[in-house]
C-alpha cells in the first residue's frame, strides 16, 4: 500500500513532516530571556505583601501601590539591555510566584504592567523583546494578556507561534495554582485554537509545544475550572489521531520525529487515564481508544509495505505499538467503569508489544485486527471506516 491512498487518509492529503532547522536557535533565545529553566525567582524580594496579592479586594491605597510597582518594573524592564534583563524580569514574577494570587491583583497588575509589554511586543527587530513581552503576558494570566498569546499563536514568525504556545501552557499551570483572571469560556476557545494548531501545524516542533500546552491544560483540576481538563485531554486525543492518521506509511527520519510528538502526547494521555485522581468520562475513553486504533492501524500499512519494524525507525514503531497497546487496554477498562459494565477486549491484545518485537508478526496482525475490529463495536462504536 502506498503512502498517498485515498483510503488511508480519508481523503486528506499527507502532510509533509519538515524537520525544524530553527529548534536550537528557539531555545537559544528561551535560555536568554529565562523561559526554559527558570531559577527562583526570590533573588529580588517583592515589596508587596502576600496579603495584598491575595486579597480579593484591594483597597485604594494598596491598589496605588500595586500600580506603582509594576510600572516601575515595567519602566526598568524597557530600559534594560539584554544582559540586564534578566534580573527585571524575575523581579517583575515574584510576586505572581505567591500561592493563592488573587484575580484583583493579577488584574491590578496586568494593567500596570500593559504599556510595557506592548511596547516590548511591537519591537520587530529585537526577538528577545518580543518573546519577553509574550512571556509576561502568558504568567499573568488575565483576559487582556490572554488575547496578546492569542494573537501570536498564528503569526507569521516561527519564534512568535512557538512562544505563544509555550505562553499558553504557563497559563494553564497558572490555572493549576491559583484562579487565573480568565473566564472558562476563554480558557475552552485557547484549547480549542490550541488543538486546530496540533492538527494543522506543518511543523513538528511547533505541534509537539501546542501538544504539551493542551496536555498542561488536561491537567487543570475541576475545583480549579469546571470540565475544562477532561474537554483538553478528548481535544488532545482527537488531534494526534489526526496527525497519526496523516503520517506517511514510509515516513523516514523527519516522519519519526513527528511520531516523537504524537508519542509524547499518547504518554500523557495514558497518564490520564491511570491518574486515580481523574475519572476519565466515556468520550475520553472513546477517544484515547481511537488513539490507540490509528496508532495500530499505522504499524499494519508499515507492515503490509514490508517496512514495520525495520531500519532506523524499528524502535519507534516498537513504542508505537507498546504505549497504543496499554492506551487501549486503559480505555477499555475506564470505559468499563463509565458504563457501568466489564472490560470488552479479548485477551489477545492486551500484550501487543511482545509479539511485535519478538518477530511473531502474523500473530500480532491477528492481535491487532481483533483490536480494530473491537474498536468499531459496542461499547467503543467508532466509526466503521476509521481503520484500513
Amino acid at each position: 500500500m502506498t503512502d498517498t491512498s485515498a483510503d488511508r487518509d480519508h481523503g486528506r492529503p499527507r502532510r509533509a513532516i519538515r524537520a525544524s532547522k530553527g529548534g536550537v536557535r528557539l531555545l537559544a533565545v528561551a535560555a536568554l530571556i529565562g523561559w526554559i529553566g527558570t531559577p527562583a525567582l526570590a533573588q529580588q524580594p517583592a515589596r508587596l505583601t502576600p496579603s495584598v496579592i491575595t486579597s480579593p479586594s484591594i483597597s485604594a491605597t494598596d491598589a496605588e501601590a500595586v500600580a506603582a510597582f509594576g510600572k516601575a518594573r515595567g519602566d526598568a524592564l524597557l530600559a534594560a539591555s539584554a544582559d540586564e534583563a534578566g534580573s527585571v524580569i524575575n523581579s517583575i514574577l515574584n510576586p505572581l510566584e505567591t500561592t493563592g494570587v488573587s484575580v484583583r491583583f493579577r488584574q491590578l497588575y496586568g494593567d500596570a504592567l500593559d504599556p510595557a509589554i506592548r511596547e516590548l511586543l511591537d519591537d520587530r527587530e529585537t526577538t528577545w523583546r518580543r518573546l519577553t513581552g509574550l512571556r509576561l503576558a502568558a504568567r499573568l494570566a488575565t483576559e487582556k494578556s490572554v488575547r496578546i498569546i492569542e494573537d501570536r499563536l498564528d503569526d507569521q514568525r516561527v519564534e512568535d507561534r512557538f512562544f505563544a504556545a509555550f505562553g499558553v501552557e504557563l497559563i494553564f499551570e497558572s490555572a493549576r495554582r491559583s484562579t487565573p483572571a480568565i473566564s472558562p469560556a476563554r480558557l475552552q476557545r485557547l484549547v480549542d485554537e490550541l488543538a486546530a494548531g496540533v492538527e494543522d501545524e506543518r511543523n513538528h516542533l511547533l505541534a509537539g509545544v501546542r501538544a504539551r500546552a493542551l496536555a498542561s491544560a488536561g491537567r487543570v483540576p475541576d475545583s480549579a475550572v469546571a470540565g475544562l481538563g477532561e474537554y483538553a485531554r478528548v481535544r488532545l486525543a482527537n488531534a494526534i489521531a489526526a496527525r497519526v492518521r496523516d503520517l506517511p506509511t514510509d515516513r523516514g527520519a523527519a516522519g519519526d520525529l513527528e511520531l516523537r510528538t504524537c508519542l509524547q502526547a499518547a504518554d500523557s494521555l495514558r497518564n490520564a487515564l491511570v491518574d486515580p485522581g481523574l475519572t476519565p468520562t466515556e468520550e475520553f475513553s472513546r477517544a484515547a481508544a481511537g488513539l490507540a486504533g490509528d496508532m495500530i492501524d499505522h504499524v499494519l500499512d508499515r507492515m503490509q509495505a514490508n517496512i514495520a519494524g525495520a531500519g532506523d525507525s524499528a524502535s519507534m514503531d516498537a513504542k508505537l505499538v507498546g504505549i497504543a497497546g496499554q492506551l487501549a487496554v486503559f480505555a477499555d477498562e475506564k470505559l468499563a467503569q463509565a458504563t457501568r459494565g466489564q472490560p470488552r477486549l479479548p485477551e489477545v491484545v492486551r500484550d501487543l508489544k511482545a509479539p511485535f518485537e519478538s518477530g511473531r508478526l502474523g500473530e500480532f496482525r491477528n492481535a491487532a485486527a481483533t483490536l480494530l475490529d473491537a474498536l468499531v463495536r459496542s461499547p467503543f462504536n467508532l466509526d466503521d471506516n476509521r481503520f484500513r
